[in-house]
């Protein structure tokens, strides 16, 4: 459900209820109230769609995602993988990595194969 998602998606970007008011109140220019976010975060009420709008822009997530039944596999790995991605972490990363030499992709991809080797052995 859309309160679901938002509060996953608040509580990765480990932000507090009264963060993420100030926040995108701030950046918007909109007048959520944290009473009002935590009600849809706890699926008691549902924003209107404007607002649906201004959170998937927040959190760089499509409308889709922010809509669609979290119980749905596919939607809810592509939800999991946007988290990921948009994490302020592992964003700084990813924005690197479009700018690294092909040759240091490679080598990444390779250490990579190497990591999953190893901790699949590690499971058995």
């Amino acid at each position: 459900m859309f309160g679901d998602l938002l509060k996953k998606l608040r509580s990765d970007r480990k932000l507090s209820l009264d963060q993420f008011v100030k926040e995108i109140n701030s950046r918007y220019s909109t007048s959520f109230s944290k009473s009002m976010v935590s009600r849809w975060e706890n699926n008691l009420t549902d924003p209107k769609m404007e607002a649906v709008r201004i959170i998937a822009d927040y959190f760089d997530v499509s409308l889709d995602v922010l809509l669609e039944n979290s119980s749905d596999d596919k939607n809810k790995e592509q939800f999991e993988f946007e988290s990921f991605i948009n994490d302020p972490e592992n964003n700084l990363f990813f924005k690197e990595l479009l700018d690294a030499p092909d040759e240091r992709i490679k080598e990444l991809r390779q250490i990579w194969e190497i990591i999953k080797r190893a901790s699949e052995s590690d499971e058995k």
